[in-house]
């Protein structure tokens, strides 16, 4: 019996490896290997999600679809530098027993494809029974993880370099037999950097992030009253929130006439920042202004892009890939983005965001008083905000690029055979 085909590739069996995954975490990273794993599915792929498991901090109902496995274990971040850095270590001989775990999941599957998001923390060495099967390998780099863990990190520190030859070099070995030809970036930026840090891969592609639910073109829609700024990211000072209540300060001082309120949502990742936060609201006297509403489901934050006047992005670190950029686009909602990172692959300023240099609340809050008060430019920038994700990042075209990656990386492979012919 053929095979199905899906687009130009046939049904392929497909292991996904992610370090953590949702409901147990929602970052940007194992979100998306969770959602590109299910719309893959949704195309007629066999795509089974390895993954670690639930990790006892994780508090909610453990429902997962029958095709993600729980198997491998997370070595947890610690709390103070030297604690991280144990933590941080102990992945390293830990990587050693997961890849002896997915050996056993492995014993009597065939597998057409491995696709790996990250590992952080379970270890890049969990990969080699995928290799020394002969399985073809895509990695997706989200972020520097991969970059900074074979290249750069044992050459900037000499203590490490030791360990890793040394104490840890079971596990050491064990990765750099790994395989690392073909890599997807979510971004050129990352892709450089990569490049920078002497890591070429013989296949080296851009996979940004898509937009999985219903655009919202219906720019002139009702927004909440009084004009909602919303921010979504973790509580944390690379995200910027910090920035975000300053910038409100100065607008509320410019204009006390203005109405409008600021909504930040997202999960305390250090409790002092957030008790900082909480102390600058109150210093500020912006409680009536600015609040900080803890995370919400991923459906209430789309609900919440969506009815907002605008979102900001406050990022201070050079982000990748930044999904509440697309999101926010693709919800038909004005952006006010930080200009760092790779936001001007996606955006153009003052046509489709408007941009502001990284950590200066007072460009921020000129931003805000441009929403508020500049006739016209909310739906200005809401509509060509949602042509830039029609044009280029609707999950439909991202899935499209996946899979023609996918056949570069089996040709590339000698697994031609598995590509439909035209």
């Amino acid at each position: 019996m053929p095979l199905a085909t899906t687009g130009a590739l046939q049904r392929l069996r497909i292991v996904m490896v992610s370090n953590l995954c949702p409901p147990d975490f929602d970052g940007g990273f194992e979100m998306r290997a969770f959602q590109i794993a299910g719309a893959l599915r949704a195309r007629g792929h066999d795509v089974q999600l390895v993954t670690s498991k639930f990790r006892p901090i994780f508090k909610g109902a453990p429902n997962d679809p029958p095709w993600v496995h729980r198997i491998l274990d997370y070595v947890e971040k610690g709390e103070s530098g030297p604690e991280r850095f144990r933590r941080f270590l102990a992945a390293l001989p830990k990587s050693v027993e997961n890849a002896a775990v997915l050996n056993s999941y492995l014993e009597g599957q065939e597998f057409d494809l491995g696709y790996l998001f990250g590992l952080h923390r379970v270890g890049l060495a969990t990969h080699l029974p995928l290799v020394e099967r002969g399985v073809p390998v895509l990695w997706h780099a989200g972020d520097p993880f991969l970059a900074r863990q074979l290249k750069i990190w044992p050459h900037k520190a000499p203590p490490y370099q030791w360990m890793l030859n040394t104490v840890y070099k079971t596990a050491r070995d064990m990765e750099l037999r790994g395989d690392y030809r073909h890599i997807a970036f979510v971004s050129a930026k990352l892709r450089d950097y990569y490049f920078a840090a002497g890591l070429n891969p013989e296949g080296a592609y851009i996979i940004p992030r898509g937009v999985d639910f219903t655009l919202g073109d219906d720019v002139e829609r009702q927004r909440d009253k009084p004009p909602l700024f919303f921010q979504a990211c973790r509580l944390h000072a690379q995200k910027g929130p910090h920035i975000t209540i300053a910038a409100s300060a100065k607008l509320a001082a410019r204009h006390p006439e203005l109405k409008w309120t600021v909504e930040i949502a997202g999960a305390p990742e250090h409790p002092k920042y957030r008790d900082e936060l909480l102390a600058t609201i109150k210093k500020d006297r912006l409680e009536d202004r600015v609040s900080l509403i803890g995370q919400l489901p991923r459906t209430e934050v789309v609900e919440k892009m969506r009815t907002a006047t605008a979102l900001i992005h406050a990022s201070i670190f050079e982000d990748p890939f930044a999904n509440t950029i697309v999101e926010t686009l693709g919800a038909g909602t004005p952006l006010i983005g930080s200009d760092i990172g790779s936001i001007r692959e996606v955006v153009v300023p003052d046509e489709s965001a408007l941009l502001f240099r990284p950590g200066n609340s007072d460009e921020l809050a000129d931003k805000m008083e441009r929403i508020l008060t500049e006739p016209g430019l909310a739906n200005r920038l809401a509509t060509a905000g949602v042509q830039v994700i029609q044009e280029r990042y609707t999950m439909e075209r991202i899935l499209d690029l996946t899979e023609s990656v996918f056949e570069k990386v089996l040709v590339a492979n000698g697994k031609g055979a598995l590509c439909a012919s035209a």
